[in-house]
């Protein structure tokens, strides 16, 4: 059965933009885990139970056991540090589901925080210093039933995952911002960067 068409993931005129990666923060990925997948059928709805336990999984940010690359709204870059066993596992797999929960750096939530549920196509996966690399390309945006213990399957069309298109936006202002303040560093003090100065006085 095909999955159902989501109303509201293709995105406004401000996110037909071309489909561009953005170097996700480590410190920024609060969890993540990635289920393997060797059946070829599409899925509309599955159980807790059916999705079972995820093959990798981790919960500390800056964990190089699992941690992004990059991401955009159509797909992300995924390093894997796994057993040979999860490595077989991938190169069987055709697909996986993973879920990611990122930090929020615009806040929209209380809680400043970005969870995603998604499945995604391999594009590619190959060994990389001593990692998995893996490149994903989303397919189905994997929503919770607030009633019952199970989830639902909305397919991505061409504009790829909304909330992921602000997020990346977020992160490049964030960068921008970083960059300008440098470009613009004068002599003097300035709160912003309080602490630096005193650490940078302190070692001099």
């Amino acid at each position: 059965m095909q999955s159902q068409d989501s109303p509201d993931l293709d995105g406004d005129d401000t996110e037909q933009r071309n489909d561009f990666r953005v170097a996700a923060p480590p410190e920024f990925l609060l969890a993540c885990a990635v289920w393997f997948r060797t059946d070829p059928g599409r899925n509309d709805r599955i159980s807790l139970e059916q999705l079972g336990t995820p093959d990798i999984a981790t919960r500390k940010p800056c964990d190089t056991t699992l941690r992004i690359t990059d991401i955009s709204t159509k797909g992300m870059g995924l390093r894997l540090r796994t057993a040979s066993h999860h490595q077989a596992a991938c190169v069987s797999a055709g697909s996986v589901y993973v879920y990611f929960k990122l930090h929020d750096p615009q806040g929209l939530s209380p809680s400043r925080h970005l969870p995603m549920f998604l499945e995604a196509r391999i594009v590619k996966a190959e060994p990389h210093d001593g990692e998995l690399a893996m490149n994903l390309h989303f397919v189905s945006i994997i929503l919770p039933d607030p009633h019952e213990k199970s989830f639902t399957f909305f397919h991505i069309r061409q504009y790829g995952v909304t909330e992921l298109g602000r997020w990346c936006d977020a992160i490049n202002r964030m960068h921008m911002n970083r960059d300008a303040m440098e470009q613009t560093a004068s002599p003097g003090l300035h709160l912003e960067t309080l602490l630096d100065a005193i650490d940078d006085a302190q070692e001099g």
